[in-house]
């Protein structure tokens, strides 16, 4: 059966049956939208990850910094 068949077969349907389609076609396309789960990594394979963006900072000052930045911001 082609789309334009259901479509016209369709309108045959009571305005009751057309909103459940509606809503079963809907939640269908919502599920196909889901993204598949992430595969589960470990916090060792990211290390080394950032180490080109350290710049000699000390881990607290930089926390400090962020914190100052976002307690001034409008």
């Amino acid at each position: 059966m082609s789309l334009k068949d259901m479509i016209r077969e369709a309108r045959h349907l009571s305005v009751d049956e057309r909103k459940q389609l509606a809503k079963a076609l809907v939640d269908m396309l919502a599920e196909s939208m889901i993204p598949a789960a992430a595969p589960k990594r470990s916090a060792r394979d990211y290390r080394g990850r950032g180490a080109h963006l350290y710049d000699g900072t000390d881990a607290q000052a930089q926390v400090d910094r962020l914190r100052h930045e976002w307690d001034e911001r409008p």
